[in-house]
């Protein structure tokens, strides 16, 4: 068995590489532009609900973001969406 890489293989996975990393750009900026606005899930900045909180729920994203809606999140704060997250 030859273990041995050529020039030709080598030179082939590594002009790949930056084509690979374009596509997992292209796919991550892809998720970011599909989140949500903000009015149209109903977030509000306290939430009106004892125990539902965004820092509570499984999208949110600490310190202050969630991986769905738009914008700087409140910890304190609530959506339609709220998920609850799995107790540790």
């Amino acid at each position: 068995m030859n273990d041995q890489v050529s020039r030709k293989d080598a030179l082939i996975s590594l002009l790949s590489l930056p084509l690979a990393a374009s596509a997992i750009a292209a796919t991550t900026n892809a998720v970011s532009a599909q989140a949500l606005d903000p009015k149209a899930v109903g977030y509000i900045t306290k939430s009106k609900i004892k125990g539902k909180y965004c820092s509570n729920c499984a999208l949110f994203v600490k310190p202050n973001k969630c991986s769905q809606v738009k914008g700087v999140i409140a910890p304190a704060g609530y959506c339609n969406i709220y998920a609850p997250a799995a107790k540790k």
